[in-house]
């Protein structure tokens, strides 16, 4: 269950937290801190690695209290395995959302990113409830929940093409937003 609520409660996180860091750059310098450094895509990029280094010690740091607290009671034992690999496919999964919030914050604003959010939040209670089967296993903000699914019932070998399918446009989308972003002038001009 707390892998569910996890995984339900986590794109809304994202989107505040990206939107904010972004909306604080902008704040602060109307992205010009960004947008004057000659590599700009090596901006970019460890801007979506120190947010998604920072999710992913988050997860490390509620799996580990999660642990501890089950550990006092001793009548009960967590197969660590399955813990592992449900907080390794959270971490995979996740990354596409971070880049999505990333592109959304720079190019709209943080209330669209937060809209977003909600709607992704929503949508992964839903996807809770029901099985995904075929092209719909490709929604991105539904990733964590199939992944968390085909782990409690073994069914990841089953479904290798469809995680392989899932990296792959993982890399495409992020050498999209890489390229769009280093062509990107900013959202307001203030002369």
């Amino acid at each position: 269950m707390i892998l569910e609520l996890t995984e339900m409660v986590f794109p809304i996180l994202i989107s505040a937290i990206v939107g904010l860091n972004i909306s604080q750059e902008e704040k602060a310098s109307q992205f010009q801190n960004i947008l004057i450094v000659p590599k700009r895509k090596n901006a970019i990029l460890a801007k979506l690695f120190i947010l998604y280094f920072s999710g992913l010690i988050s997860l490390v740091i509620l799996y580990t209290l999660f642990v501890i607290g089950v550990n006092m009671n001793q009548s009960k034992a967590i197969p660590v395995v399955l813990l592992l690999q449900t907080v390794l496919g959270l971490a995979f999964c996740n990354f596409i959302i971070y880049a999505f919030h990333i592109f959304l914050s720079l190019k709209f604003g943080l209330g669209i990113s937060l809209f977003f959010g909600v709607f992704e939040c929503l949508q992964c209670i839903l996807y809770s409830n029901i099985e995904l089967h075929g092209l719909w296993r490709y929604i991105p903000f539904a990733w964590s929940m199939n992944w968390i699914q085909d782990v409690f019932y073994n069914r990841l070998a089953d479904h290798i093409l469809q995680w392989l399918g899932v990296l792959v446009l993982t890399a495409i989308i992020l050498i999209l937003i890489i390229y769009w972003f280093t062509r990107w002038e900013g959202r307001k001009n203030h002369e």
